[in-house]
């Protein structure tokens, strides 16, 4: 083994040692929560008498932690979602072989579950593909494996999510400002696509355009929004393609599975 060979193994058992400390904290979390939890019900308190005592154990370790409070929050209940229900994982968490962030979403999914055996199904089966994908790469296989193991519940979920839709515009540094839209992909695919084509238009129009196509598409939603210009000679909404992956078993008429 060569020298950079030994300091990236370095590397990957530091981070090891870093993602099984950051389960030994919230394992650490929890216990202090539920402990102060246990502890109302204990003194025969009320139902929402024991949920203050929670919220205030949340907002302690919140202050001693130095992290927003639905942080803890979140942290409590994913890791109480690991330790009871997802066994394999909660284990390679503390292992040190996936992080925070991935444990945290393989909770997040297993609370979209209806049926007790899919959760324990996808607790055997995704931390083998975890450990060797990105985050990202792990998000879009839980996605699938919602659809493919519970396909009836898919379209609940769309029409709950589509009531999430929101705008929220944030303040930053040096004048800018962050405008961000959950809305529903068919329409985001279509903005993009105008978006794209409004700014090439714009950009073709004067000889002497040297702003990049990012820049030129972010002033073409300015424009657009604001109304700043005739958007009727934008050319069409356009088109864009979609691929569809179906399994061999719905093409023969022998699963319900749907396509993704």
């Amino acid at each position: 083994m060569n020298p950079t060979d030994t300091l990236l193994a370095d590397a990957l058992h530091a981070s090891a040692r870093v993602w099984a400390g950051e389960a030994e904290q919230a394992r650490a979390v929890l216990r202090f929560v539920e402990t102060r939890r246990t502890d109302a019900l204990t003194q025969g308190l009320s139902a929402r008498q024991v949920e203050d005592a929670r919220q205030v154990a949340i907002l302690e370790v919140a202050i001693e932690l130095h992290v927003a409070q639905g942080f803890v929050a979140n942290l409590v209940s994913s890791t109480r979602t690991l330790v009871m229900d997802l066994p394999t994982v909660w284990a390679g968490h503390l292992h040190g072989e996936v992080d925070r962030a991935k444990a945290r979403e393989i909770a997040s999914t297993a609370w979209k579950l209806h049926a007790p055996e899919n959760v324990t199904r996808l607790d055997e089966s995704v931390l083998a593909y975890a450990t060797t994908h990105t985050l990202g790469q792990l998000k879009g296989w839980l996605r699938r494996f919602l659809v493919r193991v519970e396909p009836d519940h898919a379209i609940e979920r769309r029409k709950a999510a589509q009531a999430d839709r929101n705008v929220t515009i944030t303040a930053l540094d040096d004048g800018m400002s962050l405008l961000q839209a959950l809305i529903p992909t068919t329409d985001a695919l279509l903005i993009e696509r105008d978006l794209t084509l409004a700014a090439k238009a714009s950009r073709h129009a004067t000889a002497d355009d040297d702003r990049t196509l990012a820049q030129a598409r972010a002033d073409a939603l300015v424009d657009t929004l604001l109304r700043k210009e005739d958007t009727a000679t934008t050319s069409g909404r356009g088109r864009f393609h979609v691929g569809i992956t179906v399994s061999l078993a719905s093409l023969l008429g022998v699963s319900s599975e749907p396509g993704v």
